[in-house]
């Protein structure tokens, strides 16, 4: 990614599930002079765990703002509850830091087992558009990027990801265990989290919700601009 001059301020960014670093292309574009975008793979690991492990070797000892977009969300909470010392701000995109609903286990296990069968085909246009607001939809650019990014990601990457992470413990009391300050950012439009979860993220006494219409799942990409206003003022509070 761009690496920009007399950088002074890091944000480490976890993608979501097959998403690679031009998720954060756009929102780049508009973060603040000094910040750099440091993008981390998702560990190709077999369980939760596993990840954890690897995420700690990646990532620095002293205290960083970590960024985590829909798995990357998740795994981003879950690092932080079990190495809180190591994160001095928490930025949750697009998740809830629950478990999995019923109808989306069901549907990831169809997937899998679909891939065992027939073998990975990619994300179809109608799934990449679900994954978007209603005016996003008609943006032939946006799906696309989608569509290219699960594609060549590719289905090692898609069986990896899935399987070692369905068995998603909530994790709503942990992190208000941590103190650790979470700032969480919710498209209006996401089919993925319900109000419910919602209502119960907001339980966590440490956590801000920040919330922006014409909004799908894929906030980075289509809300860039409001989001990086949004880091960039909490960078510029952080004292960092």
């Amino acid at each position: 990614m761009k690496i920009t001059k007399s950088v002074n301020r890091k944000l480490y960014c976890l993608p979501g599930t097959m998403c690679d670093e031009r998720l954060w292309r756009e929102l780049e574009s508009h973060i603040a002079v000094g910040t750099e975008l440091v993008h981390i793979d998702i560990p190709m690991e077999p369980s939760l765990n596993a990840m954890m492990d690897k995420l700690a070797t990646v990532l620095p000892d002293e205290p960083i703002e970590l960024v985590g977009f829909s798995l990357g969300g998740y795994l981003a909470s879950y690092f932080t509850v079990y190495h809180p010392h190591r994160i001095s701000t928490l930025y949750m995109i697009s998740n809830s830091a629950q478990a999995l609903p019923d109808s989306e286990l069901a549907q990831r296990k169809q997937a899998l087992n679909w891939v065992s069968k027939s073998g990975y085909q990619g994300v179809p246009v109608k799934k990449a558009e679900s994954m978007l607001g209603a005016r996003n939809r008609r943006k032939r650019s946006m799906v696309q990027q989608i569509m290219s990014m699960a594609e060549e990601m590719g289905e090692k990457a898609f069986v990896t990801q899935l399987d070692a992470t369905m068995d998603r413990p909530c994790l709503i009391d942990a992190l208000s265990a941590t103190r650790v300050p979470i700032k969480a950012f919710v498209g209006m439009e996401d089919n993925l989290i319900s109000m419910r979860q919602i209502r119960k993220l907001s339980q966590v006494e440490n956590l801000n919700i920040y919330l922006t219409s014409d909004c799908g799942h894929m906030l980075p990409m289509e809300q860039p601009k409001w989001l990086a206003s949004h880091l960039n003022n909490l960078l510029i509070h952080s004292g960092l």
